[in-house]
C-alpha cells in the first residue's frame, strides 16, 4: 500500500485523489519502505499494546494535575502541559 501511496503522491494531481493525507500510513509515503517495515513490525511485536485516543490522552494528563494540555497527532500522539503554578500560603 505504501508504494502506491507513493505513487499518487508524487503524481503531479494526485491522480485526481483527494484527502489521501487521511490514509492509514500516508505518512510514511515520503520515507523508504524499510522504515514502514521497521516501524509496523516493532508496533505488533509487543505482547502487550495499549492504545489510547486524543480525549484518553488529554484526561491522563489533567488527572496528574497539568494544565494548558494540548494533544496532536505525531506517529501516535504528542502532548504536553503544564504544572500549575504553587502559591505559598
Amino acid at each position: 500500500m505504501t508504494r502506491q501511496v507513493h505513487a499518487i503522491q508524487h503524481r503531479p494531481d494526485n491522480a485526481g485523489v483527494r484527502g489521501i493525507e487521511e490514509w492509514p500510513l500516508f505518512v510514511y509515503s515520503k520515507y523508504p519502505f524499510n522504515v514502514l517495515y521497521n516501524d509496523q513490525f516493532d508496533r505488533f511485536s509487543a505482547p502487550i499494546e495499549k492504545r489510547y485516543d486524543a480525549d484518553e490522552v488529554r484526561a491522563l494528563l489533567e488527572r496528574a494535575g497539568l494544565v494548558n494540555v494540548t494533544v496532536r497527532p505525531c506517529f501516535g500522539w504528542l502532548a504536553d502541559g503544564t504544572r500549575p503554578d504553587r502559591k505559598s500560603t
